[in-house]
């Protein structure tokens, strides 16, 4: 595949109006792929999508390609921990929602087509805490394991 998962489902999410782009201006809960910026450069609310370790299921008996279903992790932080804690279960609601979800991630002059099967949760929202430093605001994760592939012709 030509991008990660963690970059797929933030296109989509994005897509949605659930966040805004992290280069957006102004961007009102923006979603960061990857990374989350220091507590003095981000807004008081973000989010980011982390790939982490998926899970291999097999290998096709037909070519030998090996099945791997990677694996995603959001996380979101706030100012208020109500919003924090619905904003996470919004997007919990939506990922579990995507079922054979057809998913274009444009890269000048690329546009490349995914097809999302299925998000299976693999835990329950988890409240972390407050964030240590001056701002001190609530984190949430959650983490998923993604059926996906590469349209064909991309």
């Amino acid at each position: 595949m030509r991008h990660s998962a963690a970059r797929i489902i933030a296109t989509h999410l994005i897509d949605l109006e659930l966040f805004t782009a992290a280069t957006a201006v102004p961007s009102t809960f923006p979603l960061y792929v990857g990374f989350m910026p220091d507590q003095e450069d981000a807004t008081p609310d973000s989010a980011a999508l982390y790939d982490t370790e998926g899970v291999k299921d097999g290998r096709l008996m037909r070519g030998g390609s090996n099945i791997v279903h990677p694996g995603i992790q959001l996380r979101v932080r706030s100012t208020v921990h109500d919003t924090g804690w619905s904003k996470i279960h919004e997007i919990e609601e939506e990922i579990a929602s995507m079922l054979r979800t057809e998913i274009t991630v444009w890269d000048d002059p690329l546009l490349t087509k995914y097809r999302v099967q299925n998000c299976s949760l693999t835990s329950p929202v988890i409240f972390l805490g407050l964030e240590e430093g001056p701002i001190r605001r609530y984190l949430f994760t959650a983490n998923w394991l993604v059926t996906i592939s590469q349209s064909e012709g991309d």
